[in-house]
């Protein structure tokens, strides 16, 4: 059943306009044209508004499902109680041999404004559809190859706003802690990730121990340490974070 939300309709149109909208099928936004509707449906074309409806969102308590090109992906027909937000943050801009792409553009016209231009490197991925921002966050590849080796940066905005980047041999990693009512997703950066990488299985619990901070609802912690839970660990699974390490 959908939501209820006339006041959660209310304040998500007044954050992000006309542009939200209600009871929008899914079929419309995957390759695979299946999928019921969702609760609100928000296009976001910049990427201060990408922000704006994940720190709406995130104070409503509201849950997002953040879309890309739509492909890898199955909708059910009942579809998505919350807010599914499109990233159409699709501009492409050269300089040299370079690029700079915000995530939400599309991979294979990505490739092939490199083709027109005689850049070469991502020629192997011309067959694999989706979203530039899908294609780094899975590392799409074939045929031996993947958009890791030619990614020289890559910046991200968290939901307070903040920007991070993270250069060519430094790559982000994704942990997803859940609780009885939300998935809370960490950032682990490069030098804390290097440091706790081992502990991390899907067989062991473990414990991080740190500051917690809250900035429009959304919920940082700094890792001081990190630990398998009481009865698991041995005296070396103990670790301690540098100062700068940051999750």
């Amino acid at each position: 059943m959908p939501i209820p939300t006339r006041s959660i309709e209310t304040r998500l149109r007044d954050a992000l306009g006309e542009a939200l909208l209600t009871q929008e099928p899914l079929r419309h936004h995957t390759t695979f044209r299946v999928g019921g509707p969702a609760d609100f449906y928000f296009a976001a074309r910049e990427p201060d508004h990408l922000v704006t409806a994940l720190r709406t969102a995130t104070e409503l308590r509201l849950p997002v499902f953040l879309l890309g090109g739509g492909s890898n992906l199955l909708v059910s027909d009942e579809g998505f109680r919350g807010l599914v937000l499109r990233n159409a943050c699709e501009a492409i801009e050269f300089d040299g041999t370079a690029a700079h792409v915000q995530c939400g553009a599309d991979f294979l016209e990505f490739i092939y404004q490199c083709r027109d231009r005689q850049l070469s490197g991502l020629e192997f991925a011309a067959g694999i559809p989706g979203s530039v921002g899908g294609a780094l966050y899975g590392n799409a590849g074939c045929y031996g190859d993947d958009i890791g080796h030619y990614t020289l940066e890559c910046t991200h905005v968290d939901l307070t706003g903040k920007l991070v980047e993270t250069k060519k041999g430094e790559p982000m990693e994704f942990l997803s802690f859940e609780d009885t009512t939300d998935i809370y997703e960490t950032t682990f950066f490069p030098r804390a990730y290097a440091r706790f990488c081992r502990l991390f299985t899907n067989t062991r619990p473990f414990l991080l121990v740190g500051k917690v901070e809250e900035d429009y609802s959304a919920l940082t912690l700094t890792v001081e340490e990190a630990r398998y839970l009481a009865g698991s660990e041995s005296p070396s699974s103990v670790q301690r974070a540098p100062p700068e390490a940051m999750s």
